[in-house]
């Protein structure tokens, strides 16, 4: 769209987001084969800005996009697995109650995805350490990582494609498959899913498109396959691969709240057998994981700070009126009467890490313009430079006491080690010594209060 060809449509937000939901459905048409599920995994993921009557123009690419692909690759295709040989049926009895199971356990994994993923993030954000910040050296140590945890484990060597055809095969052959014989090994399955589902986490926080559609159903079908043989191992299960389906598209529509996953499998089969415990799973996966946390996409978006729509989980927030969700610590500063212990008594009042703008305010009540509290401590501390030498030097030592406060109360400057090490005794003292921790903070308040105090009677 950045051609000078496409400027219209780039130019129009309209065409542009028609345009990049078709996008949508084509990529998913290509790395599954399924046309008609790609159009309404679309139509989920962009629901906010979706135009119904654009709905043709999704499908036409689609379609475009099977035939193209088929075409290059003659009679490759474009499938995640062959499905010629799934032709058992699924029997509605017992093991329906295991598929709701299956999808309650698939719903917890997408949550764990988002949550661990926007914590991870959170904590490379906040750590000074450069091989957490900087995006080349992380990559770097991640692909270190990965490399070694995956050289123990053959079935891991192979692309997500390969791995999810393998484990949706339900032949009973001996193949060897990267040094492991068919996929009979209950242990071996769910330790390679829980190696799979660390390295997609950690993964999916480094700075570099990878793509998560294939991952998420790679690490759903070891999920299910696993599931699948432990419920045969006690009960006596028929056909683990469904099992294997099935914890793929629970995986995939947790993790990103959806119901379009359990199309995509029931498009490459075509077996109408497998839509009853398939929409079961996922639905199930999809309650589960809204109930716990965003979806994965909310994330991206939240971790590279670009515009999204707030997620509101209970229809009781749309009788709340302004007043009750807005903050009532409300910090302002008048313009006509401002001066350097002003802004201090602000900095003073602000919560830590207090990221909102600060409005300044003329006579009448006016917003002239905004102040962030780090540019404030900035420009009150530069402000004190310049009038350092008209104090004594017992309040110009309470001045640098209070800077150096601040400056720990807006720029930490603590490591990953000591993150994990204040968190550590930050839980210990809430549960062991909560009241002297109370005290201990009261003092602070006090002390910071007379601070407050002494600069105002020296001004």
């Amino acid at each position: 769209m950045k051609m000078k060809y496409f400027s219209v449509i780039n130019n129009n937000t309209s065409l542009k987001t028609t345009m990049l939901t078709a996008a949508i459905a084509a990529g998913i048409t290509l790395g599954s084969g399924a046309p008609l599920a790609g159009v309404i995994f679309s139509i989920e993921t962009t629901t906010t800005v979706y135009i119904v009557s654009n709905m043709w123009k999704a499908f036409f690419s689609s379609v475009i996009c099977s035939f193209v692909s088929k075409m290059i690759r003659s009679n490759a295709g474009i499938y995640l697995f062959e499905s010629d040989n799934l032709n058992k049926n699924v029997p509605f009895g017992r093991e329906i109650i295991v598929f709701g199971v299956l999808g309650f356990l698939c719903g917890i994994i997408g949550a764990m995805f988002s949550t661990f993923t926007a914590k991870i993030s959170y904590m490379r954000r906040k750590s000074t350490n450069s091989w957490l910040t900087d995006r080349f050296k992380f990559a770097a140590l991640v692909a270190l990582f990965v490399a070694n945890v995956t050289f123990f484990f053959p079935i891991l060597h192979t692309s997500d494609a390969n791995l999810t055809s393998f484990l949706f095969s339900n032949s009973l052959n001996t193949n060897n498959f990267n040094g492991l014989k068919h996929p009979y090994d209950p242990i071996m399955l769910f330790i390679s899913f829980i190696l799979k589902f660390c390295i997609t986490m950690i993964c999916l926080t480094v700075n570099l498109p990878a793509g998560l559609i294939g991952t998420f159903l790679a690490t759903g079908a070891l999920l299910g396959r696993s599931w699948g043989h432990l419920f045969n191992y006690l009960f006596g299960a028929s056909h683990p691969e469904i099992y294997a389906m099935i914890g793929a598209a629970g995986v995939l529509a947790g993790a990103t709240h959806t119901i379009s996953p359990a199309l995509i499998i029931f498009e490459l089969t075509g077996k109408t057998s497998y839509l009853a415990p398939l929409l079961l799973s996922t639905l199930i996966a999809n309650i589960t994981c809204q109930a716990i946390s965003m979806n994965i996409f909310d994330v991206v978006l939240a971790m590279k700070n670009l515009p999204n729509i707030a997620y509101i989980k209970s229809s009781k927030v749309y009788e709340m009126k302004a007043e009750d969700i807005m903050s009532r610590n409300f910090f302002s500063m008048k313009l006509s009467n401002f001066n350097m212990i002003d802004g201090m008594e602000i900095l003073h009042k602000l919560p830590k890490k207090y990221k909102f703008n600060i409005p300044i305010i003329n006579d009448l009540g006016q917003i002239e313009y905004t102040i962030l509290g780090k540019n404030l401590h900035k420009y009150v501390k530069s402000s004190f430079e310049h009038v350092r030498n008209d104090y004594n030097i017992n309040v110009q030592s309470r001045f640098d006491e209070f800077f150096s406060f601040i400056h720990k109360k807006f720029h930490s400057s603590r490591n990953f080690i000591q993150y994990i090490t204040d968190k550590m005794r930050k839980i210990y003292y809430n549960i062991n010594d909560s009241e002297k921790l109370k005290l201990s903070r009261n003092f602070e308040e006090d002390a910071n209060q007379r601070l407050i105090t002494l600069f105002k009677n020296s001004n």
